[in-house]
Parts: structure tokens; sequence; C-alpha cells
């Protein structure tokens, strides 16, 4: 799981010109710049000693309120309950900046830990808050977002919270996000009642404002209300009625929780017929999840034809799936295997058609596109064609390979064992794990030096992203492997990596019974860039430009995540990302690329640290990541508010022009290039 680290608050950076915002910060800056980069040096190396917390320290006593804030951040990414002593008085800093990064520190110090006296301390300093509005949205935020131990300690930070809804529209969003986070822990939903509730139905029904702020704060107040069941048919019905096409999407998504199933047909329907694809998207989902096994399956054709690519392919899945009994449905899925979706829809067809698959099947063996032939994996698997699998399995792309090598595993398990093992000769992760899978249980003698042999040769690599690779590798060699193998391990426990020296000791305490001591010896920290480096990438304008010409234009939040910033500019110049693809696209959620392999495991080399500091708003830029401070360049954009990846993953840049080219992105979208005009050295 993704480990969190603290959100600064973002609304009002914003809502600023990034270049005025960046020259701002120069400015105020420009004579501490060297204790600036001394900061971020040991923010990014996790303050692992006295000296680099020293560091820290120091700064959050510094003149400059920009410097106070930027260590304030830091200390309560370290996630160190140790450490509330020291952010406590900065919750009464001068600097309004700081107060807002300590509250979010205090909360982030104490993630996953039983709130204590950080409630206490957040609740206090809300009392306290005055008219300092920002400060205020982000003591609320972070006071709702504490764990609650039961619906009682979350029902007193709620009462709390209620009555700063009556502020700016800053605080009343600060309040919503407090409410938003609390209500997704289980044990404070039985905190929403009464007065909870009443509030988020007022704020969610609140029309005040056409702009997007106005328009977020209104979803996500409709969203929680809709968690706590608090919005029936009408409070559902009227929100439909919602300019924002976020505010819709959110009460057809809460129509799959009404009881009274024509009342949640209603809504759906009005969403099916809405003009927005991304409500209608959601509208289908939930057809499909509650209402086309009894309703019928006609909405689910007619948007089998649908205008927008991901509406269309949603249909095709549910013909597939909830519709797969519908006569009509094997033709459809005959016709779409004839057009663009064709190899998308070929392992349906299989489900639905074997005979017509089975024809088409062969077309698609040495399709040009990895994507295509990947699908026909899929689809030899359904149709239980070990021929063509075999033929899969041997292929140029690594992700073809492994798709095979999985389908082969589900028809014939170990009689393909010598197919599995010669993948381990390759170096890529996602193709290693699957052969590491694949061989569970087998009996075929010498795998485990065979799988060691494949450790070393990925582990030469010295590359941090192998991590997932390496530890399937060490996995598997320690079921197939001997104590007498040992001498092949011992060498991991002083890996480079840290999680992999932990894994060679477990594999070795099987075998020996003893557990041996690990001395992990990390690789070379990266350099972090320079101030200036910093303010030069957050006047810079970055461009993806696509295969089909189509341009998304980006600018960078480079102060408030300048090694994820500067590590993405510097990719871009060295054309790291040209001919790479967006390889996940998830409707109504993310799209997802810059990996050289078209997974999620594979990247360039080193890991980059978490720099939480920005929402996950629509349009903006994150991380990509497979576990704590595990980025590894691989980027997404976000295709809606995803407010509930906000304190886990990192924004770092916010598209500016083009978000239309993002909405329509496909699997498989390939980037021509993506260029930055920002010319100085980076560091690598």
């Amino acid at each position: 799981m993704v480990a969190t680290l603290v959100l600064l608050w973002a609304a009002p950076l914003q809502a600023q010109d990034a270049a005025s915002d960046a020259r701002a910060r120069e400015a105020a800056l420009r004579p501490p710049a060297a204790e600036w980069q001394a900061v971020l040096a040991a923010e990014d190396a996790r303050a692992p000693g006295d000296r680099e917390l020293y560091v820290l320290l120091r700064a959050t006593r510094s003149t400059e309120a920009e410097l106070r804030r930027m260590a304030v951040r830091a200390l309560g990414r370290l996630e160190r309950p140790a450490l509330l002593s020291e952010l406590a008085p900065l919750l009464q800093d001068a600097d309004v900046g700081v107060r807002a990064q300590a509250a979010q520190a205090v909360a982030q110090s104490v993630h996953g830990e039983p709130a204590g006296a950080a409630r206490v301390l957040l609740a206090d300093a809300l009392a306290a808050a005055g008219e300092s509005e920002q400060a205020a949205a982000a003591l609320a935020e972070s006071l709702g977002r504490l764990t609650h131990r039961d619906a009682a300690a979350a029902r007193s930070a709620i009462l709390l919270l209620l009555p700063h809804l009556d502020r700016s529209a800053e605080v009343r969003l600060g309040v919503i996000r407090g409410l938003f986070f609390a209500a997704r822990q289980p044990s404070a939903r039985g905190a929403f009642g009464g007065p909870a509730t009443a509030a988020l139905r007022e704020q969610a029904l609140a029309r005040t404002g056409a702009d997007a702020n106005g328009a977020s704060a209104r979803a996500l107040a409709a969203t929680t209300l809709i968690a706590v069941g608090g919005a029936d048919e009408d409070v559902l019905g009227a929100l439909m009625q919602d300019g924002a096409a976020s505010v819709r999407r959110a009460a057809i998504a809460g129509a799959a929780a009404l009881s009274d199933t024509a009342a949640a047909h209603r809504l759906v329907q009005t969403g099916l017929e809405g003009a927005d694809p991304r409500v209608r998207y959601e509208a289908l989902r939930v057809y499909g999840a509650r209402l086309a096994a009894t309703a019928g399956c006609d909405a689910v054709v007619r948007a089998a034809g649908d205008a927008d690519a991901h509406v269309a392919l949603l249909g095709l899945d549910l013909l597939d799936g909830v519709c797969a009994s519908d006569p009509r449905s094997p033709g459809l899925l005959r016709a779409a295997a004839g057009g663009r979706f064709a190899a998308r829809v070929l392992p349906a067809l299989a489900r639905a058609d074997p005979a017509s698959a089975q024809t088409r099947l062969t077309a698609f063996l040495d399709h040009t596109d990895f994507f295509s032939r990947t699908h026909a994996a899929r689809a030899a698997g359904l149709l239980g064609d070990t021929a063509a699998l075999l033929r899969l399995a041997a292929d140029r792309h690594p992700n073809v390979r492994s798709a095979a090598v999985q389908e082969l595993s589900e028809l014939g398990g170990h009689a393909f064992d010598s197919v599995y093992a010669a993948q381990l000769a390759d170096t890529h992760s996602e193709l290693l794990m699957s052969a590491a899978a694949a061989l569970e249980g087998s009996t075929r003698r010498g795998l485990a030096t065979t799988l060691l042999r494949a450790l070393e040769r990925v582990s030469a690599l010295r590359q941090e992203t192998s991590r997932d690779a390496r530890r399937a590798l060490l996995e598997r060699a320690q079921e197939l492997g001997i104590a007498s193998l040992d001498v092949r391990v011992q060498p991991y426990l002083r890996d480079f990596d840290p999680v992999i020296a932990e894994r060679a000791a477990d594999v070795i305490e099987a075998w020996r019974g003893a557990r041996p001591e690990i001395l992990p010896q990390p690789l070379p920290p990266s350099r972090v860039p320079t101030f200036e480096e910093t303010a030069a990438l957050a006047r810079a304008s970055v461009v993806i430009e696509m295969s089909t010409g189509e341009r998304i234009v980006l600018r960078l939040h480079a102060f408030d995540a300048p090694t994820n910033a500067a590590r993405f500019a510097r990719l871009a110049r060295s054309g790291y990302f040209a001919g790479l693809t967006f390889h996940r696209v998830v409707p109504n959620f993310v799209v997802q690329g810059g990996s050289p392999e078209a997974n999620e495991y594979s990247g360039d080399g080193p890991f980059t640290r978490d720099e939480l500091g920005r929402s996950n708003g629509r349009g903006t830029l994150g991380l990509s990541t497979r576990g704590r401070d595990t980025g590894d360049g691989q980027f997404y954009i976000n295709l809606i508010d995803n407010v509930r990846l906000d304190h886990d993953y990192t924004v770092f840049g916010e598209v500016v022009e083009g978000m239309g080219v993002a909405d329509r992105l496909e699997e498989g979208a390939v980037i021509r290039r993506i260029s930055t005009d920002q010319p100085a050295a980076l560091p690598r």
C-alpha cells in the first residue's frame, strides 16, 4: 500500500499564475537559497540522523517564512509522532502559510496512529484561528483526517468543524475535505447523524458558485453525504440538476445505493441521456452493476454504439459481462471485432462466439501493436489455443510474453515449466514476476539455481525499480531451493535496497532456521535541484506531444515537488518519453504513462521520494508509485477530482491546455515526445 505523506493546503496556490508565484518565491528566497537547498537535501534523505534533522529544525526558526513553510512540510513527511512538540509552536507562527503547513504536518506526523495529543493541538488551534482563512481551512481538514478510534471521537471532531461552514469558500472547502476524510474511516461513519448530515446536504445543494472550486466543494459534499447514507432520491434528483458534471456524476454514483430500484433507474436513465460523457460513463457503470440484470440490456446495447470511446468500450464490456446472455451480444461483439476496438473485444468474443474469435485470432498474432498482441494472448487462453500461446510466449515484447505465460499457467500448469523458465533469461520486471508466479509448486530440478541466476542478472543493473521482480524471484527461490544455496543469497544481505536485504534474510532464515544480520548498502543519493534550477522549472512550459499531433501543455509545481519536477523535466529533455505510451486508461479516474515496458513495473532506475503538496484535482499531474517513496518516472493525469488520492500521491504539475486531449486518450496512445523550454542542466 502506498504510504501517505503530508498534504500542503493547495487551493490558494492553484488559483495563482505559476510564473508570478515562482517570481515571488524566487525574490523571497534569493538571499538564503543555499539554506533552501540544504533543507531540500535533508528532506529528500528523510532526515536519517541528527544532523539532517537539525537542518530542518533550524529552518523552522528562520526569519524567512518560505523556509519555515518548507521545513515544517518536511517534518510532517517524516511521520514521527515524537516531533509533535517541535510542530506545536508553529501552529501559532506569524505567517499564515506556516500555520497551514503546520496543521497538515501535525496530522501527518501521527498518520495511522491514535490521534492523542495531535487532536488537542489541532482543536485548540482551530478555535483560535480567528480570521485566518488559509490556516482555518488546513486545520479543519487536518482535524477531520486524524484517525478516529470510534464514532464518539469522530463526532466530537465533526462538531468542532461544522460551525466553520459559515465562513469563506476556502474554509468551507477545508471543512468539507475534513468531513470527507473522516467519512472514509468505517469507525467514524456512525458519527454522521443529524447536524452533520444536514450540513453536508446544504453544502451539496448550495449552487452559489459556477466556479470550479465551488463545483468541487459541492461534488465532494455530495460524495461524503452519499458515503454516510444521507442522500435519498429527492436529494440525488436535485443534485442531478446541478450545472457541474462532477456533481451529477457524484449523484449517479449515489443512485447505486438506493434501496428503491425504480428510483435508482430513474436517476440513472437521466444520466444515460446526458450530454457529458463522464456522466454517461458513470450512469452506464451503475446500470450494469445494479440494473441490467432486471431492467434488460437495451441501454447497454445503445451504449456500445456511443460516440465516446470510453462509454462504448464499457458498453462492450457489459455485453461480455452482465449482458452476456442477451441474444444480441455475440453479433454486436462480432461487429466490434471488425472495427476500431477489434483487439480490445477479442477476449470478449472468445467467450461469446469462440468459433468467430478463433478465425480472427491469427490476424492478431503478428499485429504491429503489442497491446493488440497482448489482448490476443488473453483470447488464446480463453480459447484454449496452446499453439498460439506458445508462439506468443516467444514474442518480441515482454508484455505479450508475460500475458502468454499467465494464460499457459492457467491452461497447462507445470506442463509448460520450460517455457516459464526460459523467460528468466530476460530482465523485464513484469515478465520475471509472471514467470516466477507460474513456477510456484514446480518439481522441475534446478529451477532454484535458474531463479537465482536471474536475480543476479537483474541485480547487476542496480536499479531500485527492479524491487518487485527481485522480490518475486527470491520468494520462488526460497520455495524451490535448498539450504546449500544460501551462499548465493548471502550477498543480498548487503543489497542496495533494504527491502531486498530483508527478503534475503527471510530466505536464509527459512532454510537455516537462524536469521542473519542485514547490512544494506544504499545507492548514492541523487543530486537535488538547486534553487535556481527549481525557479526556472517553475517558469517553464512543458508540452506532451502525441503521435496524433495533439498537445497537452503543462506547468510544473516545482517549488512544491522540486525533485520530481526536476526528474520529469530531465527525462523529457533526454528524449526518454519519446515513443512511450499511456498504458493505463481508467475513465473517470486517471490516465497513466511513461513506462518503458508499458506496465506498472518499469521506469527510470532510481526511486524518487514522495513530495505531497497539492490536491489531486482534475487536470493535475501526479507521480505513479508502488509504495512509499517509489517514484520511477511514470506519471498520471487526473481525469476527475481524485481527493481520495490526497495524502498518498505527489502532484507535481497541472494541465493548462489540452485537457480534452487527455480525456480522449485510449490504451496504447503513443507519446511522440515531451518537450520543455527550461534550458538549464538538471540533476541526474
